[in-house]
């Protein structure tokens, strides 16, 4: 007998979905099974109130992907992400701290969760992408230790989203989309930087997780990401479990 899903349960799942859906758009045109599109009804069935204004830049977003040429998103993509990466996505890129302890503290998580980068296509794990499809995992694990009452589950998974979240994410993602918004033309990628800030304070007032920090000064390298090899670096290739990746495609396929 399947137990129907609480309205919180419903509620974290739509957030991870919101999550997993922004790194699919991330990942390139055609990337991924869950679209703007719906993680906008997810979202409005997790009781979404439309007359917020991230429920309106969503709906942008999704007008813009349905209306986006597939062949300029694509060479947009690779001049953005790709090649020379004028848009840098990796945590590193902006935050000025060591990067061998950024890394380690990253992979640290991932493994404690039974996770890693893919080490056969030289992913670099503080991608925006890799992070985001964690954190959404996380998410997933927490609707599920909701569902079945596991409060110690539910307390290590809640603390590690929020120390995730606080050391990898909430520093340097208003500097991405800011950067976003700098160097591309293209009214997709303005309005996917618009969702991320607001879908990032969303999810931080309702989970506890600290906000976008604001710093203009922040400005990236936008060197080539090299691996720790000098080889060029997979910009977004998928976590793995047990050798299976969890993208392309939500990793709420895995949780309902």
């Amino acid at each position: 007998m399947t137990t129907a899903l609480s309205e919180s349960e419903i509620r974290v799942l739509a957030h991870a979905d919101a999550l997993a859906a922004l790194a699919d758009m991330l990942r390139g045109p055609g990337c991924g099974d869950l679209t703007p599109v719906q993680a906008v009804e997810l979202l409005r069935a997790a009781g979404w109130d439309d007359r917020q204004p991230m429920a309106r830049q969503w709906s942008d977003l999704a007008a813009a992907v349905s209306a986006a040429d597939r062949q300029a998103w694509s060479m947009e993509h690779h001049r953005l992400f790709e090649g020379a990466t004028v848009c840098p996505l990796n945590q590193t890129a902006y935050v000025r701290r060591d990067k061998g302890v950024i890394l380690a503290d990253l992979c640290g998580f991932y493994q404690a969760f039974g996770l890693q980068p893919r080490s056969d296509c030289g992913e670099k794990p503080d991608h925006l992408v890799t992070e985001m499809e964690f954190l959404s995992l996380l998410l997933v694990m927490l609707a599920q230790a909701m569902g079945a009452d596991n409060r110690e589950q539910y307390q290590v998974v809640e603390d590690a989203a929020r120390r995730f979240a606080a050391d990898h994410m909430a520093e340097w993602l208003a500097a991405v989309a800011d950067h976003l918004r700098c160097t591309s033309g293209l009214t997709l990628y303005a309005a996917l930087a618009d969702v991320l800030e607001s879908t990032w304070s969303a999810l931080a007032q309702c989970h506890g997780w600290p906000g976008l920090a604001v710093d203009a000064a922040i400005q990236p390298d936008v060197d080539t990401p090299m691996d720790e090899c000098g080889s060029i670096a997979d910009p977004a290739a998928p976590l793995t479990v047990a050798g299976r990746p969890l993208m392309p495609g939500s990793p709420l396929q895995q949780g309902h």
